[in-house]
């Protein structure tokens, strides 16, 4: 390994950020680059609700912002769950924006590397399928974070699934 690294590194550039990424993985950072996009987790996801007959759901930045949050509690507090050991649950992740939806749901997995797979085993396990299928739900976050777990390199994916109150204004006419 040690006579690669030399013979690659005469190479200029590409062994200089060889060696960098080297020394950058060595401190196990907590936000490398994950294989496993958010777009394509929702792409794969409205392709098994469109398969079912089910509306499309709509990416929102509120449910994003939240499903970031919760991945990136997972790691700062060590557990791997849908109730953080201080006793949050994923609406905790939300704010004062929980209060825009009616209705919410939370798939959680970790050490993926490909969406199709990702859920085709979430779609094995009831409560994960009862949330993608879930015909109330109408717009969805994902997040993505990896880093260290139990002493492992992991990712971990979350799925927050919402639907948004439907409010309606009041007008009166007057003559």
């Amino acid at each position: 390994m040690h006579t690669r690294f030399q013979s690659t590194a005469r190479s200029g550039h590409a062994a200089s950020w060889l060696a960098v990424l080297c020394i950058i993985a060595s401190f196990g950072l907590t936000r490398p680059v994950a294989a496993i996009s958010r777009t394509a987790v929702i792409q794969e996801t409205n392709r098994v609700r469109t398969g079912a007959h089910l509306n499309r759901l709509l990416r929102s930045t509120t449910l994003e912002r939240a499903a970031v949050a919760k991945a990136e509690s997972m790691f700062r507090q060590q557990y791997f769950g849908h109730t953080s050991p201080t006793g949050q649950n994923f609406w905790f992740w939300l704010g004062p924006n929980r209060s825009r939806f009616s209705q919410l749901g939370e798939n959680i997995a970790r050490g993926y590397k490909n969406e199709r797979i990702l859920l085709q085993d979430w779609m094995k396990s009831g409560g994960h399928r009862a949330n993608i299928l879930g015909p109330a739900f109408t717009h969805l976050g994902i997040g993505i974070r990896s880093g260290r777990l139990s002493g492992k390199r992991v990712t971990v994916i979350v799925q927050l699934f919402g639907k948004k109150k439907v409010t309606t204004a009041l007008t009166t006419a007057t003559n």
